[in-house]
């Protein structure tokens, strides 16, 4: 991953991965914390989901 690798010399403390087809590809596991957008998404809407049940 040339630009992630890039951004980690950059001293980035993580990476966001913005788009849906980029975890696919993306190593699972990276020197910097990596952000899938997507799963995060998706458990946040699982979340408030059940809280609206309540």
């Amino acid at each position: 991953m040339k630009i992630a690798d890039e951004l980690i010399q950059k001293n980035v403390e993580a990476i966001i991965l913005g788009c849906t087809e980029l975890p696919l590809v993306f190593p699972r596991y990276y020197p910097v914390p990596v952000i899938n957008s997507l799963e995060l998404m998706a458990k946040e809407l699982i979340i408030n989901y059940f809280k609206e049940k309540e």
